[in-house]
């Protein structure tokens, strides 16, 4: 019995230490001159430092560590009118400014431009980092940047301007095989990780007066316009299946449980179910603000005339001018120069980060 009493409470002490040390937290405390906020899940570590009445926030997208206080220490760059703070939080070189009351990144504060202009159409700065897959839309396909360095994945035989029917879903493109003109037949499934793509092939002709309505498990969810018709088409298996039509009826999906539906909800209301994506952060031109505390704002960029092209958790991915940019943990990196972003600068990045 004892023996029996004394295993019972080594898994309860085991249980409670697991949840101690892998659980959702958020804890206060003070480091020498320094309060601390920080919270932390499976996803990110959040912090927020008080020194001398001005706040600093930070986001780190990191698995929460096996132990609580993560801020070992914090270096302080002082000048006439500016603060600038920097963690220490592992190997991360983290700085964040106060300058004259407004929270700005530390290349903002020091003016750096690094923009020049380029002669070549294309050209890469060989800034993509680990696990980062890039990929720019160049009219007969992509360039394709990764952190060994980027090539050019030609699909097409002629230009397709318009790429309006390119969805990015679960780490695959999925769009028509653009070289017919009026309908086609077929779908590309573009594997980001790896560059590969495979040629869906269908018996159905779809009208370009279509749109993506939704995704589940490995499949998009696909409406034509003109003809009324639902399509279902699995990206890994590369089989594409009419689901919904005036005979059939129609389907859609509310919380993930399927549910009859009318065509009127796709021909009218546009209706969309598509997997939700949690964003750490809210974005307006050059300023960001983490959703933990929308109070504190941040100039993450010295220009307000950048187009904001993705976010990937800490990551954000915009255009200024002619290049494409990174922000990620203070600094903002340079990814590539495409010549064509001086005429075209929608819906033709994508980003996938595993």
């Amino acid at each position: 019995m004892i023996k029996k009493v004394f295993w019972i409470l080594i898994v309860l002490y085991v249980v409670v230490l697991f949840k101690f040390y892998t659980s959702d937290y958020s804890i206060v405390y003070d480091l020498n001159d320094f309060h601390i906020v920080e919270k932390a899940t499976s996803d990110f570590v959040y912090l927020e430092i008080t020194y001398k009445d001005m706040v600093f926030n930070y986001l780190f997208n990191d698995k929460r560590k096996l132990f609580k206080k993560v801020v070992k220490d914090v270096d302080v760059i002082l000048n006439d009118d500016s603060v600038c703070l920097t963690p220490k939080v592992g190997s991360s070189d983290y700085t964040i400014c106060n300058n004259e009351d407004s929270l700005v990144s530390y290349q903002v504060m020091n003016n750096e431009d690094n923009y020049k202009s380029e002669s070549d159409n294309f050209k890469s700065y060989d800034n993509v980092i680990s696990n980062e897959h890039v990929y720019i839309w160049k009219y007969d396909g992509f360039y394709y940047l990764n952190d060994e360095g980027y090539k050019s994945i030609n699909i097409f035989k002629k230009d397709r301007y318009s790429n309006d029917l390119m969805i990015n879903v679960n780490g695959y493109i999925v769009f028509p095989y653009y070289d017919s003109n009026y309908l086609f037949s077929d779908f590309v499934s573009l594997d980001m990780s790896s560059g590969k793509y495979e040629i869906i092939n269908s018996d159905y002709k779809f009208s370009y007066d279509s749109y993506f309505v939704g995704n589940r498990d490995d499949s998009v969810f696909f409406f034509d316009n003109k003809e009324l018709k639902l399509y279902e088409i699995n990206y890994k298996k590369g089989k594409v299946s009419l689901i919904g039509d005036s005979k059939k009826g129609y389907i859609k999906f509310v919380d993930g449980v399927k549910k009859d539906a009318d065509v009127l909800e796709y021909s009218n209301d546009k209706i969309t179910y598509f997997d939700k994506i949690h964003y750490f952060m809210n974005v307006s031109n050059n300023i960001l603000s983490y959703k933990l505390n929308d109070n504190i704002k941040i100039k993450y960029f010295y220009s307000d005339d950048i187009v904001l092209v993705n976010q990937v958790y800490d990551k954000l991915y915009f255009i200024y001018k002619d290049k494409l940019y990174r922000y990620s943990n203070g600094k903002y990196d340079m990814i590539a120069h495409y010549f064509e972003f001086n005429f075209n600068n929608k819906d033709n990045v994508f980003v996938y980060y595993e």
